[in-house]
């Protein structure tokens, strides 16, 4: 399982969207706490093939996630549901946590293996045009909570500084672990304030941004270091 930061940090989580070593290495030397394997971005399509992943990876010595994107929710997987489901399952023994979206019909599966792994559970939702109302917001968390999420991960895309402070005030209230990132370039801040008001995880790159506003692991952990 993941280790959760102390109060008002966030741990800087690195997408791995290609060259999965050398990339793993990179994020480590510029300070990531973390590895999100993006398995959609990887081409990964098997079971076999994720855990030979995780294999490549596991010398680096960080922890990680295992993430299979649908398109619908900013990702790239074009293979069966099915499929994406047991490789997600079939993975959970080789990772510290795992990310399922909220939207997913058999989310509850993937969660209740995961706790008979003793994996963590991220569940996530992303709004990539706008940015719920604050009470919108706070039912997501709950919902997650009730789902038996270990952490309920929300990306919203603000259209105003507005949208990125509704964002921060219902993580800030959330009773439980949540991610709360805002994209494009009015939400970058929030990756690095996010601790502030809750958000234990915040995702930075290694080269180029594998979502809107994104910004290199190593910027977020000086700028959080400075801030923080």
């Amino acid at each position: 399982m993941l280790e959760l930061p102390g109060q008002n940090r966030s741990l800087v989580v690195a997408s791995i969207d290609a060259n999965p070593y050398s990339q793993a290495l990179a994020a480590k030397n510029l300070g990531a706490d973390v590895l999100e394997l993006r398995l959609d971005l990887l081409g990964i399509d098997s079971l076999n093939a994720a855990i030979a992943l995780t294999e490549q990876v596991s010398c680096i010595g960080l922890p990680c996630i295992a993430t299979n994107r649908i398109p619908t929710e900013g990702g790239c997987w074009a293979g069966e549901e099915e499929d994406r489901l047991e490789i997600l399952e079939g993975i959970l023994p080789y990772v510290e946590a795992v990310d399922i979206e909220m939207c997913a019909p058999e989310k509850e599966r993937i969660i209740k293996a995961a706790k008979r792994n003793q994996t963590t559970t991220i569940v996530s939702s992303h709004f990539f045009e706008s940015t719920p109302s604050v009470a919108e917001i706070r039912e997501l968390f709950n919902k997650g909570r009730e789902l038996g999420a270990d952490i309920t991960k929300l990306a919203t895309m603000p259209q105003s500084p507005t949208d990125v402070l509704k964002l921060l005030e219902a993580a800030n209230s959330a009773d439980s672990p949540v991610c709360a990132i805002a994209m494009g370039k009015i939400g970058s801040y929030s990756r690095v304030v996010g601790g502030l008001y809750g958000s234990v995880l915040t995702y930075g790159c290694i080269g180029k941004a594998v979502a809107p506003g994104q910004l290199r692991v190593d910027k977020v952990k000086s700028a959080m270091e400075m801030l923080l």
